[in-house]
């Protein structure tokens, strides 16, 4: 029987992962249990393996202009529960080969988008109201930096990917047309993955 490629293979291990300890966060959650884990509540436990995601989508991104950084930027837009686990969990980690640093930016700079050319990636907190979510997808619409957010109907806005939990497990929608605009191609297998979001 023929192998998998090695890119099906993470892909693959990657979503087993993320799919079991959700299912163990739910559990823990559901259960009531009041113990402490090694990983934190059942809450912080499940915004960390959103957060994980989000650090792990580029790597299933092309851009079109190829880079050689050693640095992947995130730049957290507003305060949720995965934007707290990301700026405290998140750096260090690695994008391929580049390190990942998390910056905080204001929600005004980010709609004007003036300071694209700093970060790689922007993940927008619930927090940030919906014309200011509306601004940054219009500020960054060309600017080659994918926009992950979990509000519903975020890739039908204009978003580039907008994360939901559902059935236990996070999926997420890829806005194939918004990323193309952007100098960015996903990944074939990374389609098929995508589901449709809440609206």
């Amino acid at each position: 029987m023929p192998q998998a490629p090695p890119f099906l293979v993470r892909l693959r291990d990657h979503w087993c992962w993320l799919a079991s300890a959700l299912l163990l966060a739910t559990a823990s959650a559901q259960s009531g249990s009041t113990q402490p884990t090694p990983e934190g509540d059942a809450e912080t436990r499940a915004a960390m393996l959103r957060a994980m995601f989000v650090v792990k989508i580029p790597e299933y991104l092309t851009l079109a202009k190829s880079s050689d950084k050693k640095e992947y930027c995130i730049a957290v837009v507003g305060a949720d529960h995965v934007a707290t686990v990301a700026q405290k969990h998140l750096p260090g980690k690695k994008v391929v080969d580049a390190l990942v640093k998390v910056i905080a930016i204001d929600a005004q700079a980010a709609a004007k988008g003036a300071q694209a050319a700093t970060y790689d990636l922007v993940y927008i907190a619930a927090s940030v109201d919906a014309d200011t979510v509306k601004k940054i997808i219009e500020s960054h619409a060309t600017k080659p930096v994918p926009l992950v957010c979990e509000r519903s109907g975020f890739a039908t806005l204009g978003g580039g990917v907008q994360l939901f939990v559902k059935d236990n497990g996070v999926r997420f929608e890829v806005n194939a047309e918004a990323l193309k605009k952007q100098g960015i191609q996903a990944n074939a297998q990374l389609m098929k993955l995508s589901r449709k979001g809440p609206n």
